[in-house]
């Protein structure tokens, strides 16, 4: 499993209007708020049997950012546990389950009703992946995101895990 972080600059039309303590979440997740002022992005989730799975970064990513950071410490630290996240943002509607198997993590994609393109193409499958890989992965996408911060924001945020 690789996952790749694509971000493409954007003209700079508005700015954020709601402050950190009124959104009511973590500095890191306002700080990707704050990013979509400056950048169209995605995340690339890519397994070994050539399936692709993408998220867009301010509405699917986002959007279960809570979720996928429970995903990365419940793997992180050896629990052995059986969830899903429901990408449901409109156009999305598809559903990655995990089950951590230490040392393995079995991923399951699974499209529901109202999945849009790119998503639409990709059949259900599984991927058996190593669970510190899954987790790796995930921390290079989470300091790549860092960075950005300090580049287009000015702000130092440590990765959530």
């Amino acid at each position: 499993m690789k996952i790749v972080l694509e971000m493409l600059d954007i003209p700079v039309s508005s700015t954020i209007d709601v402050s950190e303590d009124d959104m009511e979440t973590t500095p890191f997740h306002y700080a990707l708020e704050e990013l979509s002022q400056y950048i169209n992005g995605r995340v690339l989730l890519i397994f070994n049997e050539g399936k692709e799975i993408s998220l867009d970064l301010f509405y699917d990513f986002s959007l279960c950012y809570n979720e996928i950071i429970e995903s990365i410490e419940l793997i992180q630290n050896g629990f052995f546990v059986r969830n899903e996240i429901w990408f449901c943002e409109q156009g999305s509607d598809f559903y990655i389950s995990y089950e951590n198997m230490p040392p393995h993590v079995l991923i399951e994609f699974e499209k529901g009703k109202g999945v849009g393109l790119p998503n639409k193409k990709i059949e259900n499958f599984h991927s058996l992946i190593s669970g510190s890989e899954y987790v790796e992965q995930w921390r290079r996408v989470f300091s790549e995101l860092s960075k950005a911060f300090k580049i287009w924001l000015k702000k130092e945020i440590p990765v959530p895990f």
